[in-house]
């Protein structure tokens, strides 16, 4: 989001940002949101997610969570938007956000991290899609593609990528440190990737850094077993596990690593793949992440099939073992960067959209 706010800045935009709460690790150098908190009500129907729908109190808020109307209606007003981007459009905050974008005629861009296109996709949810658009006259972006062998969901629906800039034009040279962030989950594999080096550690010299967040219970207790496999496989001068680390620090992290790798399953839209390749890193993510296809692979990096370690075997061979390929895909991933996901290319694109229809 910030480099987008970035980009937009960039091209003479005045950017607000409206919201019903401020994430705690969210970095607001760029932009102070105006947070308005929930109303009594709204209120009322969050303990009614909670209670009857079994929802998180974090989801029951995102989808039930709405400020006082008349305390909205004056801050838009203040703002007086040309475009309104709205997300996420099917929560009782972004429906109210739309009629009142609507009544002032701002132009309205609807904002989820979907799939652009899809195989099977339901009737019911077709027609939500197909009513949103219409009713609002809007147009809806996703910065996930999807599969491409599959239908477009709605002709006014874009891809529209992370932005990111570039925060180190030296290349990389070989892989000497290879960097893993994610939190201490179960579908983020970093299982897979201590079983993957393992049979590598006596061929190459390399060290591993699994950086993640604890922050729960199960958090703990994954990254325990995580330290004990460490040692079960004698990866304890090859791997270092660093957790909680603050947003300001990952620069540095960033900065270190020769080589990212996000071995997750059902990573719907990771940034951090865009957040390595520009420091140059080359990157190995899975074939089902949403935002795969930013990394493209045999030139800024590879895919490896989910849940597979001898695949990820593979992946990790083939860049420890070939350091002019290291510095080639390094070159290529700040190429793409430069011309693909530059917060001011994106910035006058996402003017372009909101016009009615520029791919």
């Amino acid at each position: 989001m910030i480099p987008w706010i970035k980009g937009l800045k960039a091209v003479g935009v005045t950017v607000d940002v409206v919201s019903i709460y401020a994430g705690k690790t969210e970095s607001y150098q760029e932009i102070t949101p105006r947070v308005l908190g929930v109303s009594r009500l709204s209120r009322m129907l969050i303990k009614v997610g909670c209670r009857l729908l079994k929802m998180s109190e974090f989801n029951s808020t995102l989808y039930f969570g709405f400020p006082s109307i008349r305390k909205l209606r004056k801050e838009i007003a203040s703002i007086a938007p040309g475009i309104s981007v709205i997300r996420p459009p099917l929560s009782m905050f972004g429906i109210i956000v739309s009629c009142l974008s609507l009544m002032r005629r701002s132009k309205i861009i609807f904002y989820t991290q979907g799939n652009l296109f899809e195989k099977q996709y339901s009737r019911k949810n077709q027609k939500i899609i197909d009513g949103l658009i219409s009713v609002f006259r809007a147009v809806w972006i996703t910065p996930v593609l999807g599969d491409t062998k599959g239908r477009k969901k709605h002709d006014k629906m874009y891809y529209f990528p992370f932005a990111m800039e570039v925060k180190n034009d030296s290349p990389r040279q070989s892989v000497k440190q290879i960097l893993c962030v994610g939190k201490f989950e179960q579908r983020k594999n970093h299982h897979l990737l201590l079983q993957a080096i393992s049979g590598l550690k006596e061929q190459y010299a390399f060290h591993v850094k699994l950086v993640g967040e604890v922050s729960s219970k199960e958090h703990e207790q994954y990254m325990q077993s995580i330290c004990r496999m460490i040692d079960q496989l004698g990866l304890q001068k090859h791997v270092s596990v660093l957790t909680n680390i603050p947003f300001v620090k990952m620069h540095e992290l960033y900065e270190e690593a020769d080589l990212f790798v996000l071995p997750s399953a059902n990573e719907s839209a990771s940034v951090s793949q865009l957040e390595a390749m520009a420091f140059g890193c080359p990157v190995i993510c899975s074939d089902d992440n949403g935002t795969r296809f930013y990394v493209e692979p045999e030139k800024t990096g590879y895919w490896m099939k989910k849940n597979d370690p001898e695949d990820l075997t593979r992946c990790l061979e083939a860049l420890l073992s070939d350091p002019e390929k290291v510095q080639q895909f390094s070159k290529n991933c700040l190429e793409t960067l430069k011309e693909v996901h530059d917060p001011v290319v994106l910035g006058h694109k996402l003017l372009e959209i909101a016009q009615g229809g520029k791919r």
